[in-house]
């Protein structure tokens, strides 16, 4: 029998959509002390109660004990590295869409764009 993954990027992507649905306003900065984004660091302005960006605040949604994993951030490639690093089952698709999520993220632009 084929072992299972435990986490899918499918659940991730449903639920950015769905903060970005609830959201479209709300805007992650990282603060003058954060030079990258992070997942459990920042600031939110229009937004729900969370110090994270709309990836993060998706992972923490659906995936607690992942969130737990990953909160401390990573660098520029952050979602490229959380993909990679653990047990996330991900088409080359809905890794592109996360990536692109995440730049669109970067650039501070609004969660409903992103």
């Amino acid at each position: 029998m084929k072992k299972e993954n435990k986490y899918k990027a499918s659940k991730i992507l449903e639920e950015v959509s769905r903060l970005k649905k609830e959201y479209p306003e709300a805007v992650y900065s990282p603060g003058p002390s954060i030079v990258t984004c992070s997942y459990s660091k920042g600031h939110v302005k229009n937004g729900p109660k969370t110090k994270g960006c709309p990836i993060g605040q998706a992972i923490r949604n659906v995936y607690p004990d992942l969130f737990e994993k990953v909160k401390n951030g990573y660098d520029t490639e952050a979602v490229d590295e959380v993909l990679c690093s653990t047990e996330i089952v991900c088409s080359e698709k809905q890794k592109e869409r996360l990536l692109k999520i995440q730049a669109n993220n970067d650039d501070l632009q609004k969660w409903g764009k992103c």
